[in-house]
């Protein structure tokens, strides 16, 4: 009889120790997959720092590259302003070069465009400029001669509202050239009249023989719209 109780106490003795050791490996079991999943979360977190780093990264890369763009825009708009400068400078050049029986041409943004036929053709493009036109009239002309002045904006065909003064060339300069001065530099020559501040579409003078100058400039700065200001020199009669 007490044999049989030792055994079943052993058995059970047994069983409890097998019960026990299953637990504890389900329960290292457990720990392990829990150090794991643990050991991934913290893998995850720094994979994902390490990208909002290369995400902040490209957005800096990015911001820099568009603030270089922008100078270099800016930079490319200075380069086209000197550069049309410098072709307004040249033209210039060659137009005192050469003389006053060829063609000019000044090219500059805004537009002051203007024409005088009658000792050769002069074509100016210009802002914040006042034209000089040189008229030279024979003195075995016969008979007077009409300056015409058409003034006119290009995009609206309106009427645009100009001064104009007639000078004397100077009696040491009477090779007629065509040309262009920033409006603070005036010429001292003798000024003969000189419209009331509006000049409008098909207005005239009438010269006798001489030397002149047509000084023209907008009644307004600057000139907003394109203005092309056309003068013609017809004998009279």
């Amino acid at each position: 009889m007490s044999r049989a109780v030792v055994l079943v106490g052993m058995s059970i003795g047994i069983v409890v120790i097998i019960l026990l050791c299953s637990l504890l490996y389900m329960e290292h079991r457990n720990y392990e997959i829990l150090r794991s999943s643990y050991g991934n979360l913290i893998s995850s977190f720094w994979q994902l720092s390490e990208s909002q780093m290369e995400m902040a990264r490209c957005e800096l890369f990015m911001n820099n590259c568009s603030g270089l763009l922008s100078q270099y825009n800016t930079l490319k708009k200075q380069y086209n302003d000197l550069l049309s400068r410098y072709n307004v400078l040249k033209g210039e050049y060659e137009s005192l070069r050469r003389g006053s029986n060829v063609t000019s041409t000044f090219d500059v943004t805004s537009a002051f465009e203007s024409i005088d036929s009658f000792s050769g053709d002069c074509y100016f493009t210009l802002e914040y400029v006042d034209a000089y036109f040189p008229i030279v009239i024979p003195p075995d002309h016969k008979g007077e001669v009409t300056v015409r002045i058409n003034a006119k904006s290009l995009s609206t065909s309106d009427p645009v509202p100009v001064t104009v003064k007639v000078e004397m060339m100077s009696p040491l300069n009477r090779t007629p050239e065509c040309s262009a001065k920033f409006y603070s530099i005036w010429r001292s020559y003798q000024t003969i009249g000189e419209w009331d501040n509006k000049l409008y579409v098909d207005q005239s003078i009438t010269l006798a023989s001489g030397y002149y100058y047509i000084h023209i400039r907008p009644y307004k700065w600057p000139v907003v719209a394109n203005v092309q200001i056309i003068t013609v020199i017809l004998p009279a009669g």
